[in-house]
């Protein structure tokens, strides 16, 4: 894991942590980051007296921008209640995505718009703006419109003349001919 990668996943699990207070959302009891090795150290000391929590990414990581690595799109459970987190449809209704969501005050959209934002600054040269893609018919449309005027810029009108129905010689116009040629 780079170091970038985890200096986010440390800020992630401290400001869901924080948030939670340190206690599992699903059951309500107090915890340590079982990650962070002084917590851990500390709680040998009085076994039993909290449990081990994590943060659990409410949508996979693989599915939403930057990994999903925003307080919006986490929560934090002890291992009894992340494995029910994990397997939402073999538990309790309360552990489905939606209602993880509603514990902690947010929802997939505004995780997934958090995840832009933390995405934009990881990488603040990766989004350019898109070029609009020129579809088949305006390609079709430029191409046409490009050889047209080459065509009438080969013709030279005053050498070339119409003649009407009635066999008369009329001089032949460019403009109204471009105006033709537009209708």
């Amino acid at each position: 894991m780079s170091k970038d990668k985890k200096e986010v996943r440390a800020k992630f699990r401290l400001a869901v942590f924080t948030r939670d207070q340190f206690k599992c959302r699903g059951c309500g009891k107090q915890g340590f980051d079982h990650n962070n090795l002084d917590d851990v150290v500390k709680n040998r000391d009085f076994p039993g007296s909290f449990v081990e929590l994590d943060v659990h990414h409410i949508t996979d990581r693989n599915s939403i921008p930057a990994g999903g690595y925003v307080k919006e799109n986490g929560i934090s459970l002890c291992p009894a209640c992340h494995v029910k987190a994990e397997n939402p449809h073999m538990t309790d209704v309360e552990f489905q995505a939606e209602n993880l969501y509603n514990m902690i005050g947010s929802s997939k959209n505004n995780a997934y718009m958090a995840s832009l934002e933390l995405e934009k600054k990881l990488n603040p040269k990766k989004r350019k703006p898109r070029k609009k893609k020129t579809t088949d018919k305006e390609k079709a449309s430029i191409l046409a419109k490009e050889r047209m005027s080459d065509i009438l810029e080969d013709i030279k009108p005053k050498d070339f003349i119409l003649e009407t129905a009635d066999n008369v010689e009329l001089p032949f116009n460019e403009e109204e001919e471009k105006k033709d040629l537009q209708m």
